[in-house]
């Protein structure tokens, strides 16, 4: 069970600003976890549990809260300024099914995680619009600033002697006592520039710097402590052009290029068992290409398609992963090209509909080592190039039938499928694929200064068996999480006017 909350405010102090502030908050006093299935148990017990799970009670509690605001201001008839911050707080506390003789090392950091996050956001930009040999210019120049706090502790999961523990699936011993820091400072630039009464062109470059900080703090009897930092960064360029045939068919093409780094939890444990962060774990950085097509037609019709290419160097892999803990690595060139669709159109009488598909062949260009078992000194399998790369589908499906007055009844139906998906890199395995369907109900009216809108929808309407997500590279072979049988939603959302 999760509680939510959202809520939203728009205020324009005069008529050359604009002001808006979000606050939401997420909440999970317990969520248990079954663990990961066979697929024999998937096939024939999707609702069955690993054993394991039951025995160290296997679950995970967190709370959010976080508040943004957007502050926009019109200068002149040329220039306007952005401004975005933003800030937030995050608990979280998970118990996983380590086996009491992997965390009997001292460099082991225990089978409990508890971590509780500060994190907060600026960014600030300038847009100035003007002419350039007689055809409009857009520039906007800004820069952000990213933080993270984090405090995690990693516990035993279990209580009494080694050998004979009293307690399973409990607080136990200190094992990790870190605190870790993340910044992130970006500066970029962009300009749109219409050349001709057709044509149109974008070009522009972001800077990225990003520090991971870490420090563990001596526990007495355990570790003697220990410091670790590692830096990325980056310059990514893109350009585009775009030709507009007519009024309603615009073609588009851009290049660009692309970095990731690893989040902290992919940095949070080494290979080696050894506290403090992974730096040997490296940025990927990919360079993307995409070629489309937006169309529109009489009554809010559209109509898009775009062919897309994305080839990554060190890209990011699981290694190992056992228990709820992964351990990550880079492997060599992958690569990614589909196409995507998508059509939607307003139809007599307060109907719409919509159709989207989206073809991804994705793959490993380069052979590289992984890890089957766990401990793994050093990787030892071989993963051939051509293997797809897991817990990606290379065909989806989406469609929407929807009777949408604008108070009132409202009702829909919905579909979506999807091909299997490789549930690790050798692709031993694929969860199967599925379709489902759906429908929803809602009751939109206004009283006052508030307009109330209510809904309620049930998912997976005949209870099919498919696997809602994959836990990649599972090294006992659990890599299937069934996704939930029949299940139902009821909520309301209000907006008052001033």
């Amino acid at each position: 069970m999760r509680d939510f909350a959202n809520a939203r405010f728009d205020v324009a102090p005069d008529a050359s600003s604009h002001l808006m502030l979000v606050v939401n908050s997420v909440a999970s006093p317990t969520a248990l976890d079954p663990m990961g299935l066979t697929r024999k148990e998937f096939d024939t017990n999707p609702r069955s549990v690993d054993p394991v799970a039951v025995q160290f009670d296997t679950r995970k509690t967190f709370d959010q809260t976080q508040i943004g605001a957007v502050f926009d201001r019109s200068l002149d008839a040329d220039d306007s300024l952005q401004f975005k911050m933003y800030g937030g707080h995050r608990n979280a506390q998970q118990f996983q099914a380590i086996p009491v003789p992997t965390q009997r090392p001292l460099t082991s950091p225990g089978g409990v995680i508890d971590l509780g996050r500060d994190y907060e956001g600026t960014d600030l930009h300038w847009t100035r619009h003007m002419d350039l040999a007689s055809g409009p210019l857009t520039l906007t120049a800004g820069a952000s600033y990213d933080a993270l706090d984090e405090a995690r502790t990693g516990y035993l999961n279990y209580v009494g002697p080694n050998a004979a523990p009293t307690a399973l699936g409990v607080t136990g011993a200190l094992r990790r006592d870190q605190a870790n820091t993340v910044g992130d400072f970006d500066q970029y630039v962009q300009a749109l520039w219409q050349f001709l009464p057709a044509w149109s062109a974008t070009a522009g470059i972001r800077h990225s710097l990003i520090q991971f900080n870490s420090t563990d703090t001596p526990i007495a009897g355990v570790s003697q402590g220990d410091h670790n930092s590692v830096t990325y960064e980056a310059s990514l360029p893109v350009v585009g052009l775009a030709y507009a045939a007519s009024q309603d068919v615009r073609l588009y093409g851009n290049v660009g290029r692309g970095f990731e780094t690893p989040t902290l939890n992919e940095l949070a444990y080494r290979p080696n068992g050894l506290p403090g962060l992974n730096t040997a774990l490296q940025s990927d950085h990919s360079d993307n290409y995409e070629i489309g097509i937006k169309t529109r037609f009489d009554h809010g019709g559209q109509f898009q398609a775009a062919v897309f290419l994305i080839q990554t160097q060190s890209e990011i892999v699981t290694q190992t992963n056992s228990g709820g803990r992964a351990v990550y690595q880079n492997a060599g060139a992958t690569k990614r090209d589909g196409i995507e669709l998508s059509w939607r159109q307003n139809l007599p009488g307060d109907w719409r509909a919509l159709l989207a598909y989206t073809y991804l062949n994705a793959f490993y260009k380069d052979a590289y080592l992984t890890c089957l078992t766990t401990p793994c000194p050093a990787p030892n399998k071989l993963v051939t190039a051509g293997n797809q790369i897991p817990s990606i589908a290379r065909s989806t499906a989406y469609a929407d039938l929807g009777w949408t007055p604008p108070t009132g009844w409202q009702a829909g139906v919905e579909a979506r499928a999807s091909s299997r998906m490789y549930v690790d890199d050798i692709n031993s395995q694929a969860a199967p694929g599925y379709a489902i369907l759906g429908v929803r109900t809602g009751y939109r009216f206004a009283a006052g200064p508030w307009e109330v809108n209510a809904f309620a929808r049930i998912d997976n309407l005949f209870g099919q068996n498919y696997a809602g997500s994959i836990i990649v590279d599972e090294t006992s072979g659990r890599f299937f999480e069934p996704a939930p049988a029949r299940n139902y939603l009821a909520g309301a959302s209000g907006t008052y006017t001033f």
